[in-house]
């Protein structure tokens, strides 16, 4: 991804952990979450839900297979 363009606000490649931070977030589906609460944010959703549900399902059996 770094060769493609993609770095941090500094110019550095993502690691592996802030990748999957942010691929965790449900702003992209067009959800806010603030103190704990979740609310429908006002912007359009960049990805569709069915696809953030699979990554979610992807993370998590990659987590169960690291235990």
């Amino acid at each position: 991804m770094y060769e493609k363009g993609l770095k941090t606000k500094y110019g550095w490649p993502f690691s592996p952990e802030s990748m999957k931070r942010l691929l965790k977030r449900k702003f992209y589906i067009g959800k806010l979450i603030w103190h704990g609460r979740e609310y429908k944010g006002r912007d359009k959703p960049i990805i569709e839900k069915e696809l953030f549900y699979q990554v979610q399902e992807v993370l998590k059996r990659r987590r169960e297979g690291e235990m």
